[in-house]
């Protein structure tokens, strides 16, 4: 895992094209930051048998969400990226309506940050879930987090059952 977050601090601190904003904050573009899932060294895989601690276990779809991202400038100080809530996911197709349609299978392991402040990083820290405000009230829409943003057939909150 800190190699990854290693390669996202680098590409965040490599980031180049520059414009001004009003209040004369410049901004550096985008940068993307990699979820690569892993199983101990392999690579996930939905429908794939993986074996851990002698138990066999096969995943048919994977979710998850990574929040509340912040960006760590080399003078130790830091920038939250504004409503930073992305769902990481690997899933079959589904099929609807009792087959006469279905969602393409879909995998998503990037989150491209935009609009970040000029300067040199040197780590990303995050969250993986939904912080406790977000969790407890789902009408709190930040980020990707919205019914709209195919969440009707998810719950991410805890005491749900």
């Amino acid at each position: 895992m800190k190699k990854y977050i290693l390669s996202a601090a680098t590409a965040v601190a490599l980031l180049s094209a520059c414009s001004k904003d009003d209040d004369k904050t410049e901004y550096a573009g985008k940068a993307t930051l990699t979820f690569d899932s892993r199983v101990g060294t392999e690579d996930f895989a939905l429908n794939k048998d993986f074996t851990i601690n002698s138990r066999t276990y096969q995943f048919t779809a994977f979710r998850y969400w990574i929040s509340n991202v912040v960006l760590v400038r080399v003078d130790g100080s830091e920038y939250e990226v504004p409503a930073s809530y992305y769902l990481i996911e690997e899933l079959n197709k589904i099929a609807v309506q009792d087959g006469a349609f279905e969602y393409p299978a879909k995998k998503r392991e990037d989150v491209t940050l935009s609009d970040i402040p000029l300067g040199e990083y040197k780590a990303v820290r995050f969250s993986i879930g939904v912080d406790q405000q977000h969790n407890d009230n789902l009408a709190l829409q930040a980020g990707e987090l919205s019914q709209l943003n195919g969440m009707t057939n998810v719950s991410w909150m805890w005491h749900t059952t």
